[in-house]
């Protein structure tokens, strides 16, 4: 069963991200951009087919994070003069079957 790229997920920002846009478009690719709050008003999110925004929040306050793939724990096997790892962080890519 032969498959075919019809979207692409562009995790670049600025000029490098609509350069990504503008070769997506040759091949007749939509394109979809992430972006963080700071980007919203940037012309590669305007020039993407879709984008999708990927929130970011400050656990300044208490230490935690909310409503993010963000955890902690104790890891058994580190050294005892580590200090403790406070927290791990998630990225994943995921592939759709239209």
């Amino acid at each position: 069963m032969k498959r075919e790229l019809k979207k692409l997920l562009i995790a670049n920002r600025g000029e490098i991200a609509l350069r990504i846009i503008r070769s997506a478009r040759l091949f007749g690719l939509r394109t979809v951009a992430v972006f963080s709050e700071a980007d919203a008003t940037s012309t590669h999110v305007a020039a993407a087919d879709e984008a999708i925004l990927i929130k970011c929040y400050d656990s300044a306050e208490d230490g935690r994070a909310r409503f993010t793939a963000h955890s902690a724990f104790e890891d058994p096997t580190a050294p005892a003069d580590v200090l403790p790892r406070e927290s791990i962080e998630l990225r994943t890519l995921v592939f759709h079957a239209a």
